[in-house]
């Protein structure tokens, strides 16, 4: 009988452990590939399952810089994972301290009152493929399996969620920040027909708006744009000796809001118009409900592949006062 040697190198999995819920997977991944009329054995199996597992971790510790949502808005997860929707306050606050006179006297009682709001909670999902060669070529040379299917997923679920949490999805009905019914929105014209002047107005719009309507009570601190009308900002200068761009005016007047951009306010204004979101980052004025944030299933072996299935559930954009945030559309 011919017997040979073969040497795996499996450094990349140092210090890899299986989930909890992934104990099975190598006998479900030799049951599999039997059924399909193929083998790999315990050690093989272990591999490949090792490999699924450290491939799981990279693609869940993977950054999106380029997806905002997550860094600008707040996040909330007050709805439990299999519910059907989120119900919440569009709020006034109600009720006033009093000077205590008598401590038996009963004190004035604060609510928060307004419309009731029910938000449906949609899922959203994706599945990997690895083929019985992919397989193979794991188990038996001990190479990394393609990380590309695994981060295409992740990428493809991360741009759908910052985009539902900005503009929402018509498909499923969800609401974004920029498309919410319950925000202000004011309508200006387009910013490169505009001198310094007028664009530094708009830009302050919200903020003298906010500061009016609610007795200085609101004032934002975030504004979002997208990098090409962030660029007209900085490129349009006023005609005085100062030599300064609208952007450098801005900051000046303003220094603790932060600018940034965002890729879908290049159609977030009605009819796909430039807008600009102008908001406060506080999850007392608005945040965006994710009861299950982007989650990797265990693999399921089928016929000839090993299937990794993904899914996140949300609800969208949830504002819970209105008069603090404000979108200038037509910009």
């Amino acid at each position: 009988m011919t017997s040979f040697n073969r040497t795996v190198d499996l450094v990349h999995l140092r210090e890899i452990k299986l989930d909890g819920d992934m104990s099975f997977l190598p006998t479900a991944i030799a049951h599999g590939v039997q059924m399909a009329g193929q083998r790999l054995d315990a050690n093989e199996s272990m591999v490949f399952a090792l490999q699924l597992q450290h491939l799981r971790n990279e693609v869940m510790m993977r950054p999106y810089p380029q997806y905002k949502a997550k860094n600008l808005l707040p996040m909330q997860s007050e709805a439990s994972a299999g519910a059907e929707e989120y119900a919440y306050i569009v709020a006034d606050r109600v009720g006033m301290f009093k000077m205590i006179t008598n401590y038996a006297d009963d004190l004035p009682v604060t609510e928060v009152q307004g419309e009731k709001i029910v938000a449906d909670i949609r899922e959203f999902g994706g599945a990997v493929h690895y083929s019985i060669h992919d397989q193979e070529r794991a188990a038996q040379s001990g190479q990394p399996l393609v990380q590309r299917k695994m981060v295409a997923n992740r990428d493809v679920a991360e741009q759908k969620f910052d985009k539902i949490a900005w503009v929402g999805d018509a498909e499923s009905g969800l609401f974004g920040v920029a498309n919410h019914p319950n925000i202000t929105v004011d309508t200006v014209t387009a910013w490169p027909a505009k001198t310094a002047a007028q664009i530094y107005t708009d830009m302050v719009r919200p903020f003298v708006d906010q500061a009016t309507d609610t007795n200085g009570i609101e004032s934002p601190d975030t504004i979002v744009l997208s990098a090409s009308r962030l660029e007209t900002a900085r490129n349009t200068f006023f005609t005085d000796n100062t030599g300064d761009n609208v952007l450098t005016r801005f900051k000046e007047s303003y220094p603790g809001v932060t600018i940034d951009t965002v890729e879908w306010m290049a159609t977030g204004g009605s009819g796909g118009s430039q807008a600009m979101l102008a908001y406060r980052k506080d999850p007392m004025k608005l945040a965006v409900e994710t009861p299950l944030p982007y989650m990797v299933m265990p693999p399921e072996p089928r016929n000839l592949a090993t299937i990794v299935n993904a899914r996140m559930r949300t609800a969208g954009a949830v504002v819970y006062f209105p008069l603090s945030v404000t979108k200038l559309q037509g910009i």
